[in-house]
C-alpha cells in the first residue's frame, strides 16, 4: 500500500482529521460511514485520489468537497459531496461546541482562583448584624403571647382599665394583630425596595411598635386597644418579611443556615419574656415593659449597614463598597462579591427579588435571563401544582391551632381546671416552645422535611384530640353530676380522702357508677396534670415541624422566577387564616362547646397528615430540577404511596404502550407475554 493510500485510510477512519485527543472527546467514528478498505475497492479509491488534497502543516488530509466521485461500500455508492460534507460539519459543530465548553471551564477556574486570592470574610460582623436586625422579632413573639397575659387581668375585678370589655373585646384585641401582619407584611415588599432594608425598619417597624404599645399602655377606651394591636401586627409583619431578607443579603452562604435561624429563635424568646413578666404585671405594665425590648432593637439598626445587593440595584457601587467592607471586615476585597452581584442583576434583567433565593451553584453561562415573570403564568402546570400544595400548607399552618393556643394559654389551663396556676402552666410551655425551636433547627439539617412534616402533624393530631377528649369528660361530668354529689366529690377532696376508692370500691357510700365515674376520675390530681403534656407535645411536635420547615419547603418548591408572587399570595394566605383562627376560637369555646375547636383543630391536622403523605415531595437535598420532576406525572405519587397494586414492576412507560396494543389488538396476544389485567388497562387509560 502507498504512503498516500495510507494517508487516505487513516483520514477515513477519523485518526489524522481531527487527531486522537479530540477523537477521544468528539467519540469515534459511525460504523455506517466508515470505508472499509480491501483490495475489491483499492482500485476505486486509488482511482478518485486526484480528487483529494493533502494540505496543512499538520499533515492532514481535506476532501474536495465539491467533487462528485462515488466510493463504493460493497452494498451501494455513497456520495462523497453528501454524505462526507453532512459528517464533516456534524465534527465541526461538536470540536466547537467543546471548545466553548473549554472555555467556560477556564473561565470559572480563573474565577474561582481569583475568589481564592480575596481573604476570607470575618464572620464576627455578619453574626452582629444579623443578631442586630433579629432582636425586633422579639417584640413579635411579645405581641403574640400578650394576651395570654393581659386579658386575665383586664377581666379581674380590680383592674385599672377604666372601661368595661367582654368577650367580643378581647376577641377582636387578639385577632387584629394578625389582621395587622397582613397589611404589614404587604406593604413591606414594596417599601424594602423603595427606601431600603434598614429605613424600613427603623421609618416604620420601629415606629408603628413603638406607638402601638403606647397605645395599649395608656389606653382608656376600646378603640384605643384596637388601633394598639393593629399598629403591633403592622410592625411585626415588617420586621417579619424584612429581616430574613436583609439576613439572607448581607451573610456568606456558609453562615445563612445559622443566621436565618436567628428570626425564629428571637420569637420564641419573646414569647417566654412575656410569659416571665406576665407573672408579675398587669396589662398596662406588661405593655411598657416590653416597649423596653425596642431600645437594643432601634440601636442596632443604627449601628448596621445597608444591604449591599439593595445599593447596588440602585446604582450606589460607592457606598455598597464601603457596606461591603463594614459586614466582611477591612481586608476583605469587596470588588469580586460586587461584581458578581451586578451580573446577577444583569441576568435577572435587575429583578432584586429573584436573586435572594439564588445559590452559588447556579451559573450564570447564558446570553441573557428569561423576561419577568407574569402573574398569569402561575396557570402554568410547573408552578400551578406546588402553589397549590404550599397555599395548603398554609392552611394547615394555622388551623393545627398554635395561634389560639398561644393567644389564649392561660385561659385554657384556667377552664381546664389545671392542678398549677395558670401563669405557672404558661411558664412551662414557653420554655418548651423556646427549647423546641432550637431543637427544629437542628433537626431540619439532618432530616428530611417530609419525615418531619408528617411527624410534626401526627403529634399535634394526637394532642389537640386528646385535648378535646378531656374537655369533653371535663364538662360533661357538669351535666352528669346530680348537685348533691358533685357536693360530695368537694367534701372528699376538701377532707384529703383518696378520691380512688370512688372508683374502686362499689361498697363506698359515694361510689359512683355508669358515666359519673368520669366526674370522680377528673377530680383526681394527676388527671388535671393531663393538659400540661398534652400542650408540651403540641408545641412540641409543632416547632420540629410545621412552625419551622413550611416555609422552608415553600421556597425549595416553588420554581425562582415565581417565588416573589407565590411567596407574597401565600403569605397574605397565612396571616388571613391566622386571623380567622384567634377569631373564632374563643366565640366556638364559649357559645358552642369546650372541646368543639380542639376536634376542629385535630381533623385539620389528620388531613394534613394523609395530604402531606400524598402529595408532598421530598425536598432536603434535591436539586431543583429534582424537585420540579416530583410534581410531573402520576409516577412520582405512587411511589411516595408505595402501593405495590397501583405501582407494577414495569415502567409506566411500557404499560403505556402495552396498553396501546391491547387496544389495537385485542384478539391476538404474544405466547411469551402474559395478557394485561383489567387493573393495569385501567391505570394506563387514566395515564394517558
Amino acid at each position: 500500500m502507498s504512503t498516500r493510500e495510507e494517508r487516505l485510510e487513516l483520514r477515513l477512519q477519523g485518526d489524522v482529521a481531527y487527531g486522537r485527543s479530540e477523537r477521544a472527546v468528539l467519540g469515534p467514528v459511525p460504523t455506517a460511514t466508515r470505508l472499509p478498505f480491501n483490495n475489491n475497492t483499492r482500485n476505486s479509491r486509488s482511482s478518485s485520489h486526484s480528487n483529494l488534497s493533502s494540505t496543512g502543516r499538520n499533515g492532514r488530509v481535506r476532501a474536495n468537497l465539491e467533487s462528485p466521485t462515488n466510493f463504493s461500500l460493497g452494498r451501494g455508492e455513497v456520495s462523497n459531496g453528501g454524505l462526507h460534507r453532512q459528517l464533516i460539519d456534524e465534527r465541526r459543530e461538536r470540536l466547537r461546541a467543546h471548545q466553548e465548553r473549554i472555555a467556560h471551564q477556564r473561565d470559572a477556574s480563573l474565577r474561582i482562583e481569583d475568589e481564592n486570592l480575596v481573604p476570607d470574610s470575618k464572620r464576627a460582623p455578619q453574626l452582629l448584624a444579623a443578631v442586630s436586625v433579629s432582636t425586633g422579632c422579639i417584640s413579635y413573639g411579645i405581641c403574640m403571647a400578650y394576651t395570654s397575659s393581659a386579658i386575665p387581668s383586664m377581666l379581674a375585678p380590680n383592674n385599672s382599665l377604666t372601661i368595661e370589655i367582654g368577650t367580643q373585646e378581647t376577641t377582636w384585641m387578639s385577632s387584629l394583630l394578625a389582621l395587622g401582619a397582613l397589611f404589614g407584611s404587604l406593604s413591606a415588599v414594596y417599601l424594602m425596595d423603595a427606601i431600603g432594608r434598614k429605613a424600613s425598619l427603623l421609618a416604620f417597624s420601629v415606629m408603628s411598635l413603638f406607638i402601638g404599645w403606647t397605645l395599649l399602655m395608656a389606653s382608656s377606651q376600646t378603640w384605643q386597644l384596637y388601633a394598639g394591636r393593629f399598629l403591633l401586627g403592622l410592625g411585626a409583619g415588617l420586621e417579619i418579611t424584612i429581616s430574613p431578607v436583609y439576613i439572607h443579603e448581607i451573610c456568606r452562604p456558609v453562615l445563612r443556615d445559622i443566621c436565618g435561624s436567628f428570626p425564629q429563635v428571637f420569637i420564641s424568646l419573646g414569647i417566654l419574656l412575656c410569659y416571665i413578666m406576665g407573672r408579675s404585671l398587669e396589662w398596662n405594665w406588661l405593655a411598657l415593659a416590653s416597649c423596653v425590648f425596642l431600645c437594643p432593637f432601634t440601636f442596632g439598626l443604627y449601628f448596621i449597614p445597608e444591604s449591599p445587593p439593595w445599593l447596588v440595584y440602585n446604582d450606589e457601587e460607592d457606598l455598597a463598597f464601603k457596606s461591603m467592607v463594614l459586614i466582611r471586615g477591612e481586608e476583605y476585597d469587596a470588588t469580586v462579591e460586587i461584581r458578581k452581584i451586578k451580573e446577577k442583576l444583569a441576568f435577572h434583567r435587575n429583578d432584586l427579588h429573584a436573586i435572594l433565593h439564588e445559590t452559588d451553584a447556579d451559573n450564570l453561562d447564558h446570553e441573557g435571563g428569561k423576561p419577568k415573570f407574569q402573574c398569569w403564568e402561575l396557570l402554568h402546570s410547573s408552578v400551578f401544582y406546588p402553589f397549590i400544595v404550599i397555599l395548603v400548607l398554609m392552611f394547615l399552618l394555622q388551623f393545627s391551632g398554635q395561634g389560639a393556643i398561644t393567644f389564649y394559654t392561660a385561659m385554657i389551663f384556667k377552664e381546664a381546671e389545671c392542678v398549677l396556676s395558670p401563669k405557672d402552666c404558661a411558664f412551662i410551655i414557653g420554655i418548651t416552645y423556646f427549647l423546641s425551636s432550637i431543637l427544629g433547627l437542628v433537626l431540619k439539617k439532618h432530616c428530611g422535611r417530609r419525615r418531619l412534616l408528617l411527624i410534626s402533624e401526627f403529634g399535634m393530631a394526637v394532642a389537640q384530640l386528646s385535648m378535646g377528649l378531656y374537655f369533653y369528660l371535663l364538662k360533661a361530668d357538669e351535666t352528669v353530676l346530680d348537685p348533691n354529689v358533685s357536693s360530695t366529690l368537694d367534701e372528699v377532696d376538701e377532707q384529703g380522702e383518696d378520691a380512688t376508692v370512688l372508683l374502686e370500691d362499689p361498697s363506698h357510700p359515694q361510689a359512683l357508677s355508669g358515666k359519673t365515674n368520669w366526674a370522680a376520675l377528673t377530680k383526681l390530681e394527676y388527671v388535671r396534670l393531663l393538659p400540661i403534656p398534652i400542650l408540651v407535645l403540641f408545641t412540641l411536635a409543632y416547632n420540629i415541624g410545621m412552625g419551622s420547615l413550611t416555609w422552608v419547603v415553600a421556597t425549595e418548591i416553588l420554581p425562582l422566577r415565581s417565588r416573589r408572587w407565590t411567596q407574597t399570595i401565600s403569605n397574605v394566605t397565612s396571616n388571613f387564616w391566622w386571623f380567622v383562627v384567634t377569631k373564632t376560637f374563643h366565640d366556638m369555646y364559649y357559645n358552642v362547646a369546650p372541646f368543639v375547636p380542639f376536634f376542629l383543630y385535630g381533623s385539620v391536622c389528620v388531613f394534613g397528615f394523609i395530604f402531606i403523605f400524598i402529595f408532598l415531595p421530598e425536598t432536603h437535598g434535591k436539586t431543583a430540577e429534582e424537585t420540579a420532576k416530583a410534581f410531573h406525572g402520576l409516577r412520582p405519587m405512587l411511589k411516595r404511596l408505595k402501593c405495590p397494586n397501583l405501582c407494577p414492576c414495569l415502567p409506566l412507560r411500557k404499560l403505556k404502550a402495552q396498553g396501546n396494543a391491547t387496544t389495537a389488538s385485542t384478539t391476538t396476544t404474544p405466547h411469551n407475554q402474559p395478557p394485561q389485567t383489567q387493573q393495569q388497562i385501567e391505570l394506563t387509560n387514566s395515564i394517558s
